[in-house]
């Protein structure tokens, strides 16, 4: 590519100045421990849950006081 110029891409709602850029995004998403437990919340039966336990999160490399805030989170959103 030429030097200076700027090429957009896409990915899903987001757009990036470069490839690598967007890459960079991807990657920090898929590693981020915030976006792990996120993904780890479930909703069944009228209530929501998580999905891993404390020992499985920190396998993970899951701080303990980011999976009791997640899990504080979880009981908030029951009423609790």
């Amino acid at each position: 590519m030429a030097p200076g110029v700027t090429i957009k891409v896409k990915s899903g709602a987001e757009e990036f100045e470069s490839e690598e850029e967007a890459k960079r995004q991807l990657y920090l998403q898929q590693t981020s421990k915030y976006y792990l437990m996120t993904g780890q919340i479930g909703y069944k039966n009228k209530k929501y849950y998580l999905r891993i336990s404390k020992e499985e999160a920190s396998f993970l490399g899951v701080p303990s006081e980011l999976y009791d805030y997640y899990a504080d989170y979880v009981n908030k959103l029951n009423g609790r």
